[in-house]
């Protein structure tokens, strides 16, 4: 599942010119155990500060440092660090300083996970069991100092990036644009998407975060996560229209369309008309009514009419 939410959070290098400084090298990779060490990463980083201290980083230095670095956690922490020193000086190179970062940053998600059951067997398997021990808080601890937190779907505990950590680390380093787009991600993911194929938010809610990916694609037509954006508000409308297995919009027994979402569609076909979702939810209604608002195989058409994805046997991201 988390695969899933990754596909919605992929990043590509892009390189630019520059100076010809060359950056520190980072330093030797750690212990295996090192992330149960007390306060392992804040203290590696420290000493690594000290070794970066006084570079003047543009993006080509910023480019092949990162490109360094091997897949530890604290890798993480030492590119955010070395970031903070770089002048990146045009939009293109802070989008740039972003996605170089976002790329080391889950690549070494994706490792941490796939060690999970290996490497840190032993933490797995407190994990499973919800227990505390020593070993298990100084883990998170370091993962924490990272942006790195531990979560669960349907009882299997993964790692992923915390709410706020790219919005707090990146604000005012980035455009307008990227910056936005974070903001936006970070409220979702404290809000979380599904899980077990059930929404954690309202319908209504999920109407709202429709809404606001419209406006975003709308006010950055040309910002480089155009894309992701649109990837996200495409997920969300195939839900709203569709429903999911474990939160239907339609009666199971009945074939009946719910009342909170006749309700909501009511609402929905009254909203800001210059919203293509207003406009489709306003059609699919009209579509429902003329078939008594019941569960029917015509809306198999109109779901392809739309370009509407049917999620019902789709398992989506769970943030």
């Amino acid at each position: 599942m988390k695969n899933f939410y990754f596909l919605f959070c992929a990043v590509f290098l892009v390189a630019c010119g520059g100076s010809n400084t060359k950056p520190t090298t980072e330093p030797s990779r750690p212990t295996i155990n090192y992330l149960l060490q007390d306060d392992y990463i804040n203290k590696a980083a420290a000493a690594n500060r000290k070794k970066i201290k006084g570079v003047k980083g543009d993006i080509k230095t910023l480019t092949t440092y990162i490109k360094s670095l091997n897949d530890s956690v604290t890798t993480i922490a030492y590119a955010l660090d070395y970031i903070k020193q770089c002048n990146l000086t045009s939009d293109a190179e802070r989008d740039s300083g972003y996605r170089l970062f976002s790329s080391q940053f889950y690549a070494v998600i994706s490792k941490l996970n796939d060690s999970l059951e290996t490497t840190y067997e032993t933490i797995f398997n407190q994990l499973l069991k919800d227990t505390t021990t020593t070993e298990l808080t100084c883990l998170k601890k370091n993962l924490a100092t990272c942006g790195i937190g531990v979560y669960s779907t349907e009882g299997n505990p993964y790692f992923d990036v915390l709410p706020d950590y790219f919005y707090e680390s990146f604000k005012g380093r980035v455009p307008a644009w990227t910056e936005a787009y974070l903001s936006i991600r970070k409220d979702e993911l404290k809000q979380g998407f599904t899980e077990d194929a059930g929404l954690l938010i309202s319908y209504d809610e999920l109407y709202n975060r429709i809404k606001r990916w419209e406006v975003y694609i709308a006010k950055y037509p040309n910002a480089i996560y155009k894309d992701e954006a649109s990837s996200f508000c495409d997920m969300y409308m195939s839900v709203l229209v569709t429903g999911i297995d474990n939160s239907r919009i339609f009666d199971f027994d009945s074939k009946k369309l719910l009342p909170e979402i006749k309700t909501l569609y009511e609402k929905i076909k009254t909203d800001d008309t210059t919203l293509a979702s207003t406009k489709l939810i306003a059609a699919y209604y009209n579509f429902l009514a003329r078939h008594n608002f019941t569960d029917n195989d015509s809306i198999e058409l109109f779901t392809k009419a739309h370009h509407i994805m049917p999620m019902l046997g789709v398992q989506p991201p769970t943030r």
